[in-house]
């Protein structure tokens, strides 16, 4: 008898491939049972005074996040040793102008 098989989850992810990661969790779950200490984990979850968000609720890591804005410092920090702060300030200023004029005319659709 031919069993019915999905060939795509609902997100888009071929069935294997989430048999694969339970796979792989499973593993890793299982070395962990053999190598650590079941009572010192325990112990140690107890102890937790704070917790804090592993993914954002983006989906995306706190980790992926934080290196993004590291890298952003570093540009706002190179930029601001070679670009001339009084005309980025003025055209700044005239992006301003610009925009708010615009948006006094109807047909403008910003």
């Amino acid at each position: 008898m031919n069993q019915p098989f999905g060939v795509d989850a609902p997100d888009g992810q071929p069935d294997d491939v989430l048999m694969n990661e339970k796979g792989e969790i499973k593993n890793i779950i299982d070395i962990a049972s053999m190598t650590e200490n079941a009572a010192e984990i325990e112990k140690m979850h107890k102890d937790v005074k704070r917790t804090f968000a592993v993914d954002a609720p983006d989906g995306d890591s706190d980790g992926h996040v934080l290196e993004e804005m590291t890298e952003i410092e570093h540009l706002i920090d190179e930029a601001s040793e070679v670009e001339n702060t009084a005309e980025i300030n003025k055209q700044h200023s005239l992006e301003e102008k610009v925009i708010k004029e615009a948006e006094r005319h109807p047909e403008h659709d910003w």
